[in-house]
């Protein structure tokens, strides 16, 4: 099940109104080239997960609870927001526990 964040990350290249379009692309498995995913990584060890949103096409993936918290057109952008969601952590936390962060305030 996928799940988004109340206030998503996104690139700069990322327009606000087609937001609902890319999440039905999401959802319904439908590749795009240009798109890459942060979510809370779902392992212990790890605090987020950047990846391809062509994993989608594969169902397995669709059955695992993916919470979203970013989106961006590449990889470098999807770096950036990163280090957007880090900083954001250090000043509101002062550790860098991104994870805990943004279960705490963004994902509903």
């Amino acid at each position: 099940m996928v799940s988004y964040s109340e206030n998503l990350y996104l690139s700069e290249s990322i327009k606000e109104k087609k937001l609902n379009r890319i999440k039905r692309n999401i959802r319904q498995g439908r590749g795009r080239f240009d798109l890459y995913i942060i979510s809370l990584s779902n392992n212990a060890n790890d605090q987020l997960d950047i990846f391809h949103n062509s994993m989608f096409k594969q169902k397995l993936y669709r059955k695992f609870d993916i919470r979203i918290v970013g989106l961006a057109k590449s990889y470098d952008e999807s770096l950036m927001l990163v280090e957007r969601i880090l900083q954001d952590t250090l000043e509101a936390n002062h550790n860098a526990d991104m994870k805990h962060y943004l279960m705490e305030n963004f994902v509903s």
